[in-house]
Formats: structure tokens, sequence, C-alpha cells
């Protein structure tokens, strides 16, 4: 993602489709200055998914000074960087096989890098649960590893956090779901379905937790895992719903309270605060709103699908091309082949 010339301003070199790539949760990251999480950051105890960084430094003479070679930053990639063969020789020719001018310093290759990133629509996906200490075979553990964070979630964060304090004006795109290092659950999950899948989500909203008061319960649906958009069709083609709790690794119930952006949810600490409550504009007269009359906030009207040209999902370790090919398989009812043949088991 930062290496390629491919995204540039949100498009592909050729052709100039919309080009959207979805990282999900790796086990080290390439931090694009020399920085690094401040210890604070980095606690062998897990802070969970509302952990954030925004303390960093520079280590110096840390790892024997291999801290933030090629692999975990960007040192050694200008010209003659690396040694003839190597990764990161190979990277660096890579790097300036495409940049603009003959730039043969470190720095002017890290900061062309940073620009060209900036302009990229690049989105990530963490499980709340993917804690697991790295000691434990999990993740990277090398020394350039630890400095990034001690478990996969808090790594992800902590870059987070990186990216708004090297690229200015810069607010990263992240999800985190329900489950651990599972890409099966990353592939249910609504954010990822919206952002490799698009349709229009408009008609639903969806809200961090479940919220306290859910109604009457019309019906549910526990026979197997369920897909956010499932659910979504399911609530459409009822009169009687109006809002439904979703949990991919357990049910989707379908209720019949009226909800809104502020109804009381659950607490943070709560046994259901991983379910989530999603809602739509209540019905009249047994109808949904047409779709004119939740198209009011001037954004594009033609159908999500037909704005974007291709996504590359990249989880742990695969890489998938959904195309608008993919899109017409999916929207005819076969995400669940889709999600199989890109499923790689833990």
């Amino acid at each position: 993602v930062v290496m390629s010339p491919e995204g540039e301003n949100g498009k592909t070199r050729f052709g100039g489709l919309d080009m959207r790539v979805i990282i999900g949760s790796p086990s080290t990251v390439l931090y694009l200055t020399e920085d690094r999480p401040k210890a604070v950051c980095r606690p062998d105890e897990d802070k969970g998914r509302y952990h954030k960084c925004d303390a960093f430094y520079t280590p110096s003479h840390s790892c024997d000074g291999q801290w933030d070679k090629y692999g975990f930053g960007l040192s050694g990639l200008y010209k003659g960087g690396g040694s003839e063969g190597s990764i990161r020789g190979s990277a660096g020719d890579y790097a300036h096989s495409y940049l603009e001018s003959d730039i043969t310093k470190g720095a002017e290759t890290a900061k062309a890098l940073r620009d060209r990133f900036a302009t990229k629509d690049v989105r990530f996906v963490f499980g709340a649960k993917d804690t697991r200490h790295c000691l434990h075979s999990v993740c990277s553990a090398d020394c350039g590893a630890m400095l990034q964070g001690t478990n996969r979630l808090q790594r992800g964060l902590n870059y987070m956090g990186h990216l708004r304090a090297v690229l200015p004006n810069y607010e990263p795109k992240y999800s985190i779901f329900y489950g651990g290092h599972n890409n099966y659950l990353a592939f249910l999950s609504h954010d990822w379905i919206t952002w490799a899948l698009p349709y229009n989500h408009r008609r639903f909203g969806v809200l961090d937790r479940v919220v306290k008061n859910e109604g009457h319960k019309e019906k549910g649906y526990k026979s197997r895992y369920y897909a956010a958009f499932e659910c979504m069709k399911k609530c459409d083609d009822r009169s009687d719903c109006h809002s439904f709790t979703y949990n991919p690794v357990s049910d989707c119930d379908l209720f019949d309270k009226c909800v809104t952006d502020d109804t009381g949810l659950v607490s943070t600490n709560s046994r259901e605060a991983g379910d989530q409550t999603y809602y739509q504009k209540c019905k009249k007269n047994n109808r949904l709103y047409s779709d004119e009359e939740i198209d009011d906030d001037g954004e594009d009207s033609l159908p999500a699908w037909r704005r974007f040209g291709s996504t590359v999902v990249l989880s742990a370790g695969s890489a998938v091309l959904v195309s608008i090919a993919g899109f017409a398989a999916w929207r005819t009812g076969s995400l669940r082949r889709l999600r199989d043949s890109a499923a790689v088991r833990e």
C-alpha cells in the first residue's frame, strides 16, 4: 500500500478506476517516519478497542539500529540502501522505478511515499478481541515489531495515531468488529461489507452497541451466521420491523421498536456490549420511505456500487480483488460463495 503507485488520488494507474484498499489486522505495519509509540502506548496488558496513542519518540539505538529498516519502516530504501538481490534492495529499486524524480536521499524517498500514501483510499479492519500478546506466537515478536505494540489490535490503533501525527490533516479510516483474529467474522462485519461490496446502506443506521430497550421481538434468526445485509433484507421484508439487533457470532433478531441515533445504549461493560442495533426510518402505512424520501442529503443518487471500480482486500496475508463482477455475484445472493473462496483459515 505504501510502496505501490496504484491508488494515488484514489485511482488505478490504468483506466482511472476508483480504488480502495482494505487491510485486515496485520502482524506489523510500515511506519512512515522513524518515530515509534512510546512505552505508554504499548503496555503488556490489553487496553481494548478504545486504546489511543499520541505519544511517539525516536528509539535511536534500539534493536541494534535495525528497528526502522524496510519491513518495519522506510530506512534503507534510498538507492544503494540494500545489497543487490536483497529484499530491501529490491524494494528500493521498485520504489525508485516509479518515483517521478531521481531521489537518492532516504529522507526525500520517505517524504515522497508519505505524500503519495495520503492521497490513497486506505481503510483498516481490526478485531476487538485480537489482543493475544505477540510473544505467544500470534504475531511477529521481532524487536522492531515489538516497538509497534504488544498485540495486533494495539499495533493497529497505534498506527492510526502515527498516521494522524505524520500526515497533515489526515484522519485514518478504520473499523473494529466484535471478534478476534478471524477473517470470517471480519468479512461478515457491517463496515467490511459496506466498504468492499458497497450498496445502498443509507436506509439503515447502526449504533455502537445495542439499545437498552429493544421493544417487541418480531422474529429471530439463529440457524447460522448471518451477514448484516441479510438481516437488513429480512427487516425490509417485514412491515412490523423497524430495527434489529445483530451479532455475527450469535443471532439476528428483528424488533418493532423505532430507534434514533440518540436512543439509550447498554453500558460498555454489559455482556450485550458486543451486539449492535441497526435501525431505519419508521415505516409509513406499512411501507418503507421511498428512495426519494430517504435520499434527501444531497449525495450522489447513483447506486453505490456504480461509484467504485475495484477494491483490494488484504486480510491475514490474503488478497482479494472485488470487481463489478464480484459485486454482481454477491447481489444475486452468492455472497456465501464469495466469502468462502476468500476466507483464509486461522
